[in-house]
């Protein structure tokens, strides 16, 4: 069995409030429109058995091609933000969450994570998780991506 998925997700987003307040506890916030947000799942599964499976009213081919595409456009409002841990503004957490609807009936993501700056540069260790809920009768129903990032900024 054969199977290959091509994905690409956009998002353009732009942003509505920036600022260093709450500075006491050493916190960023922004507020983000994304009214942009595509994704684009493309899946082929290809088979080949050693024999022809057949049941009650049913037969199985020995092989065989299925293939299926969806497209999904969302609006997603988001928020993300540092919190900078120590004086000297080096340690941060850095963090992201989002929440849209389109053609998904919900979609939403999360973000949390460390990072360490120098004047020049940042490397950020994260973990992602991204979340679509879709119909029954789409393509996919439930599409779930997570897992750990690692990041690096190089500021000229």
């Amino acid at each position: 069995m054969t199977r290959t998925k091509t994905l690409l997700a956009v998002a353009v987003g732009i942003s509505f409030f920036a600022s260093p307040a709450w500075a006491d506890f050493k916190t960023e916030r922004r507020l983000a429109l994304e009214p942009g947000g595509t994704f684009t799942l493309d899946s082929d599964i290809d088979w080949e058995l050693t024999s022809t499976l057949t049941g009650p009213g049913f037969t199985f081919a020995r092989d065989g091609h299925l293939s299926g595409d969806t497209d999904m456009y969302d609006g997603i409002v988001g928020l993300r933000g540092k919190w900078w841990l120590g004086s000297a503004h080096h340690w941060y957490v850095p963090w992201y969450v989002d929440v849209g609807t389109g053609s998904s009936n919900l979609t939403w993501q999360a973000m949390l994570g460390g990072g360490y700056a120098w004047q020049r540069s940042d490397v950020l260790f994260v973990w992602r998780q991204l979340d679509y809920d879709r119909d029954e009768h789409d393509l996919l129903q439930e599409i779930q991506f997570g897992g750990f990032g690692v990041g690096f900024t190089w500021r000229f």
